[in-house]
């Protein structure tokens, strides 16, 4: 499968390479050497031509860059092999980053020995971490994964096309969410509540938290929603309970996209914006995957900031606007017409910093 598409260009959802698989003899296989942002490391056929499908982008920058010289390992490994890209240890960027060749479980015809990645940090070690390995047996049961570390050759190497990730690709290809939606869903079978919340109240409220979420928690509650903290389930169980709800509610963040991954277009959604610099990708994967729009309610109060950037760089603390929300799950129908949820005061959200000792270190924007 190929496609005249330049792998220059950054992957489409529609078009191009981001659909195409490039099969390699004789592939080399180099890791980055250091934790940089953008990092030289790839593929390389049997001639030393650097293999640009096998790039990972971001936006419309390539994240992997091509290294200046050709690694030489001695040995091969025997099999046909399936790159997988960079290795991601961050739940949510695993997600959306170190899944976007998986879907080639699905679509290339002949057998594979396994799959090979490359850590995005160097200094982690050659082997998957928990949620990563029971995360690809629900595609593909104990399939083998090589971890590259510094440099293999490969007898085959499959390379698919970067079908899912960061920027316009968030959309995924068609391949990739036919491939995702089946096997997750196959593997995995509804059980859980009929309505719920999808929470971040148990995480850093500095790092990752809202203020005025226990608060609307409490209403949703009294709504018959079940408050569901994903960090505290096994994907399994996080995939069982997001296909067995019919009304959700989620808070932005990295669960979206595991969500998105199995949503339906019967199901209600509803996605709390939580800052002010907010991305568009797991919107834009979820309405994708079911084919319809979400709810997106990006209603804050304020945000706060902090007073020293160097002791807490790039954080926002969003204040819900509690009142604004409450009308639009009230439209929306996701909360009864009869409740209300008053907007908070200021010594409110402060009380909620201070009860988080961090009061004096973040104030309004």
């Amino acid at each position: 499968m190929t496609s005249d598409f330049s792998a220059a260009q950054p992957p489409d959802p529609k078009q191009g390479w981001a659909r195409d698989i490039v099969e390699l003899h004789d592939a080399v296989v180099m890791a980055p050497e250091n934790s940089r942002f953008r990092q030289h490391c790839g593929v390389f056929d049997r001639d030393g031509n650097y293999c640009p499908q096998g790039a990972t982008w971001r936006y419309n920058n390539r994240m992997t860059l091509h290294p200046k010289s050709v690694p030489n390992p001695q040995g091969r490994i025997p099999g046909r092999w399936l790159w997988g890209g960079l290795l991601f240890h961050h739940f949510g960027h695993f997600l959306v980053e170190s899944t976007a060749r998986l879907w080639a479980l699905e679509h290339y015809e002949k057998p594979l020995s396994g799959i090979v990645f490359v850590n995005k940090r160097p200094r982690m070690p050659p082997q998957l971490g928990g949620f990563q390995r029971e995360f690809i047996d629900l595609l593909m049961r104990d399939v083998p994964v090589h971890i590259v570390k510094p440099a293999a050759r490969f007898e085959e190497l499959v390379v698919p096309g970067q079908g899912f990730g960061l920027g316009d690709i968030a959309a995924a290809t068609p391949e990739f969410r036919q491939t995702f939606s089946q096997k997750l869903s196959q593997s995995v079978a509804p059980q859980g509540a009929r309505r719920l919340y999808v929470s971040r109240s148990k995480l850093p409220l500095e790092t990752a938290g809202m203020i005025g979420e226990s608060k609307l928690e409490t209403l949703l509650e009294r709504c018959g929603y079940t408050i569901f903290h994903p960090q505290d389930h096994s994907i399994k169980a996080q995939i069982a309970a997001y296909r067995a709800a019919e009304d959700i509610i989620i808070a932005d963040g990295s669960a979206a996209h595991l969500l998105g991954f199995v949503c339906r277009p019967d199901q209600r959604i509803a996605y709390i914006v939580r800052r002010s610099s907010w991305s568009e990708e797991p919107i834009s994967q979820i309405e994708s995957f079911r084919g319809t729009a979400i709810h997106v309610l990006d209603e804050l109060h304020r945000e706060w900031i902090p007073r020293d950037p160097e002791t807490y760089r790039q954080v926002r603390i969003g204040e819900l606007d509690l009142e604004k929300i409450g009308q639009s799950l009230k439209r929306a129908g996701f909360i009864d017409t009869g409740v209300t949820l008053p907007q908070m005061s200021r010594p409110d959200a402060e009380a909620i910093l201070a009860d988080q000792g961090l009061l004096e270190a973040f104030v309004p924007a």
